[in-house]
């Protein structure tokens, strides 16, 4: 990254045969051991009945103390800087200015929206799959038109859908090659856009 310009990493805790990992704070201490500064914490909230990870029907089954276990409805949404400091007199930021109004709902440290539907559109949907609103809310008030985006997990392309719309370009590395065709799809890779120059470039590295 440039100096001082964001990281932002979605991730939630993960729990595989009974034991739960707290992913979340295992990033922040990789993170600020590289030289990262942590700056907030956003909680994305999803609707009841939509949660991750259906486990209160552990409790259900068994009401005795012990048996306890929340059902899992939130990730963390975790903002880290790189360099101190906020430089405001960025060259696009009068075009890059946010509607204050359309996006209040988004102004507190809790972000309510529902999380990416299976199969949605035709593609086979990744575990970690998250709605486009994640990405474009991200870009929208961490970068300025124009800069460019990296999703080191690239996933099926839904951060390269969000930076299009938003005159963004936007780098995405992933690792599974078969998911080169979702990825084609999702973006309408090699279409042009009315408000948008775009060049499309795919570049297939082997790791030995």
């Amino acid at each position: 990254l440039d100096h001082h310009r964001m990281c932002v990493v979605n991730s939630s805790d993960y729990r595989e045969d009974s034991i739960k990992y707290p992913v979340p704070y295992d990033l922040y201490g990789v993170l600020r051991k590289i030289g990262f500064r942590f700056q907030d914490d956003i909680i994305w909230a999803k609707p009841k009945g939509i949660g991750s990870a259906k486990l209160a029907g552990i409790v259900i089954q068994n009401p005795y103390p012990m048996y306890y276990r929340p059902d899992m409805r939130y990730e963390h949404i975790m903002v880290f800087s790189k360099g101190g400091g906020r430089p405001y007199d960025h060259i696009r930021k009068e075009e890059s200015k946010i509607d204050i109004l359309k996006y209040k709902d988004f102004f507190s440290d809790v972000w309510e929206f529902s999380p990416q539907r299976r199969n949605e559109r035709g593609l086979d949907v990744h575990n970690s799959a998250y709605p486009i609103i994640l990405p474009e809310m991200i870009t929208r008030f961490y970068s300025y038109k124009y800069e460019t985006v990296l999703d080191p997990f690239f996933g099926h392309g839904t951060t390269m859908r969000a930076t299009t719309r938003l005159s963004r370009s936007c780098i995405g590395i992933e690792l599974y090659k078969q998911r080169e065709r979702a990825i084609k799809k999702n973006v309408r890779y090699g279409q042009s856009s009315l408000h948008n120059n775009i060049n499309w470039n795919i570049i297939t590295l082997s790791l030995i």
